[in-house]
């Protein structure tokens, strides 16, 4: 598709003679989505101090910004090369303490620059999809949406991944698939969930461009998982992906969690005491608790349905406490995290709505595609709020097609092109117009 100016209202109806354009815009958004913030990083967290995942990456930053490399001393009680945990954000986290030293404070920042750089990616590929109101409303959106400004506050690996998620997006939809390649695989090896994804953009690249061009995306993407998976061969001595595997296949599956009924954790469990000398070995404390999580599907594989029912009621916030727990370990704010849940219905609500009243575009096939990927690769594993974010981002970007959609059906305008916009908008004229469109 390309862009078209058919149907174009005239100058005094023209949406962009009053949303804020070029310069504007992106000032407004950045305001906006750095002052939510500050105000949560100051007042919802003053005393954040990370514990759990974000002190395991603060830990393995704090090795890398020594030169000591991916060194942590989970789960072996002492230093060691690890594979545990993903390897780009603690590299880029330590290289953040390097030049502005190892403290929370700068670990936060980094966090909310990543954060900012989300909103505005956002509002590049609304505005590729839908148009300049779109992409308006989309950025603002994940500029105020809580859930993801609590991720931009604390010392996770969600941001990074966001930032990641929504370059890889924004490339696909520009049809870059080396380039998309290079980012996807970044993403993978900052979310280890995001395996998949790159399935699904390798499928919808091969319908919408072509095989070659899905083969040169996947190429990028092999070449640098495996260069991590070579690195876990020198230094562990097995050519591992990542070792939280097992901890979470055992952590849902395995017979003491069946019992449970509920995620357990392997580390604290007695009933995995004699798994506490192979902590020593990466490796093969990785290989045993994941025979255990297989060993427990296999004897009862209907308890998957068990999983992706409990994991559903906290995903949807269907019995909002289930995430309290969570939450807390992460570093967030409770009670913020409790007020804030209209928006999230409101958000969710709205955002598919927007993906289904443009659902025969192939792009907005790609974000429901991603969508229901990234929220069923968590549904059958772990399923705390914070690993929502995909889900989230993408509702964002719904909120701003259905924003776009909505204007051209109240004023039978695109509402897709001003002056500075119409160079942009290569991927289609408007919402409406580029519905059914085909290649």
């Amino acid at each position: 598709m390309t862009a078209s100016t058919e149907g174009q209202p005239p100058a005094a109806v023209h949406p962009a003679r009053w949303w804020p354009t070029g310069w504007r815009r992106t000032v407004l958004l950045v305001v906006v989505a750095v002052v939510a913030r500050v105000l949560y990083w100051k007042l919802a967290i003053p005393g954040y101090h990370p514990i759990s995942d974000a002190g395991q990456y603060s830990d393995l930053a704090t090795h890398v910004a020594h030169g000591k490399g991916l060194v942590m001393d989970f789960p072996a009680l002492a230093p060691h090369q690890s594979a545990f945990r993903p390897p780009v954000y603690p590299l880029l986290l330590g290289f953040w303490y390097f030049v502005f030293g190892s403290s929370v404070g700068a670990g936060q920042a980094l966090s909310v620059i990543t954060g900012v750089a989300v909103v505005l990616l956002t509002e590049r590929l609304g505005r590729r999809l839908g148009g300049p109101l779109a992409g308006l409303v989309a950025g603002l959106a994940v500029a105020v949406y809580v859930p993801l400004i609590a991720d931009d506050a604390t010392l996770l690996a969600e941001s990074l991944s966001m930032v990641l998620l929504a370059g890889t997006l924004l490339l696909l939809v520009d049809r870059r698939p080396v380039l998309a390649g290079l980012t996807s695989g970044l993403l993978i090896l900052t979310r280890p969930s995001a395996q998949g994804f790159a399935v699904v953009a390798a499928l919808w690249l091969w319908w919408t461009v072509g095989w070659r061009r899905a083969l040169y995306f996947l190429g990028v993407i092999a070449l640098l998982f495996a260069g991590w998976v070579i690195r876990n061969e020198v230094q562990l001595g097995s050519p591992v992906t990542f070792t939280s595997n097992g901890f979470n296949l055992a952590a849902i599956y395995s017979k003491p969690a069946q019992q449970h009924g509920d995620f357990v954790n392997p580390i604290y469990d007695p009933r995995f005491r004699d798994l506490r000398l192979i902590q020593f070995d990466e490796v093969r404390w990785n290989r045993s608790l994941t025979e255990r999580g297989l060993d427990g599907l296999r004897d009862n594989p209907t308890y998957a349905f068990h999983v992706i029912d409990v994991n559903s009621r906290a995903w949807f916030e269907i019995f909002p406490n289930k995430g309290d727990s969570a939450e807390r370990f992460d570093g967030r704010n409770i009670s913020v995290r409790h007020w804030s849940l209209p928006e999230f219905y409101l958000f969710t609500i709205g955002g598919i709505a927007g993906l289904v009243v443009t659902w025969r575009q192939r792009h907005t096939i790609l974000l429901i595609a991603v969508s229901l990927y990234f929220t069923a690769a968590s549904l059958l594993l772990v399923a705390p709020p914070r690993v929502r974010a995909p889900f989230d981002l993408i509702n964002c970007i719904g909120l701003g097609l259905l924003a776009a959609w909505w204007w051209q059906r109240r004023h039978g305008v695109s509402g897709e092109s001003s002056s500075e916009d119409t160079t942009d908008s290569t991927v289609g004229a408007s919402v409406a117009t580029s519905a059914g469109s085909r290649r």
